[in-house]
């Protein structure tokens, strides 16, 4: 690949793509520095049902200002069927029910029992189908490595290890707790969501997966087209004061995001952390007509909000 590109590159773009096993591969062999860029491909979002391209985002108060003034946003319908159908290409663009479940089915098992096995030398594959789902009934809330550990009867180490090996083949993605200048806040154990959020059977977990799937994707992009280091993380006291979202710039709280399935009421946890960490605090509801700023902190319908993202 070096030698074709070293000699093309004149008269030719290339685009190569590939599953989990091309992030796996480029980490082993002759380097490729200063020859390509990586770039991850995610489920659909609210942003590319919009537009083609997305801007590079300098402050959090220009994106803010930006969510207040946005003209154009995601119509109901397709906000709706995205809610509730996933970003996944075929289940969004067939807009059936029966045939999500079923092809909700085949991925999972096409994941796990392929792309996993291929990718590792796992051997516990039934154990890690049952971690998937215990995983599914724990969305949006702090995992127990150790309480996992006890009801697959294995060692910690282990989940952990899994855990690894299901964000190498995208089936979820894990945020951890960010505790700087936090006292007494959780340090260890993070949250995991899934790309799919439509599994969730719970509309209040299956909300805060949407938003962090976005959130994520959002991140993620902004680091690979501008080379920034955005991180996404939650924030939680052993007191039970949590915040859903913080992102970070250069490991610096850069704005914090709270999702509300329903009547987008301020929290305490959220007032108190946008002061003691100098962020704006933001409140996504899946009420309709939110566009204000009450406070210090914004409420934002998720159709305008996620509308400004990537």
């Amino acid at each position: 690949m070096k030698g074709i590109y070293d000699t093309h590159k004149q008269n030719y773009k290339f685009l190569i793509t590939g599953s989990a096993r091309l992030d796996t591969f480029r980490r082993s062999g002759d380097s490729l520095v200063g020859r390509y860029f990586l770039t991850h491909f995610f489920p659909i979002s609210a942003g590319d049902l919009l537009r083609l391209d997305f801007k590079e985002q300098v402050s959090p108060e220009v994106l803010l200002k930006d969510i207040l003034n946005l003209n154009k946003v995601i119509n109901k319908s397709d906000y709706d069927a995205l809610l509730k159908l996933n970003g996944f290409p075929e289940p969004f663009f067939k807009s059936s029910e029966s045939f999500l479940r079923r092809w909700q089915s085949q991925h999972k098992e096409l994941l796990i029992r392929e792309d996993l096995r291929d990718l590792s030398n796992v051997q516990s594959l039934d154990k890690i189908e049952v971690l998937v789902e215990l995983l599914g009934n724990s969305v949006a809330n702090i995992i127990s490595y150790n309480s996992l550990a006890q009801d697959l009867e294995v060692d910690h180490k282990s989940v952990k290890q899994w855990l690894l090996q299901l964000e190498k083949i995208m089936l979820t993605f894990v945020i951890q707790p960010w505790s700087n200048k936090i006292q007494k806040s959780i340090r260890k154990n993070p949250k995991v969501y899934f790309y799919d959020w439509s599994t969730s059977s719970n509309e209040g977990y299956k909300f805060e997966n949407f938003i962090a799937c976005h959130l994520y994707k959002a991140t993620t992009l902004w680091n690979d087209r501008y080379g920034h280091n955005f991180g996404l993380y939650f924030i939680r006291s052993y007191s039970g004061k949590e915040v859903d979202f913080c992102i970070t710039l250069n490991k610096k709280p850069w704005l914090l995001v709270e999702a509300k399935n329903g009547y987008p009421e301020v929290s305490q946890a959220l007032k108190e952390y946008s002061k003691l960490l100098k962020v704006p605090g933001v409140i996504v509801t899946n009420e309709e007509n939110w566009n204000v700023k009450n406070d210090d902190v914004y409420i934002f319908s998720a159709r305008r909000f996620l509308s400004c993202l990537p």
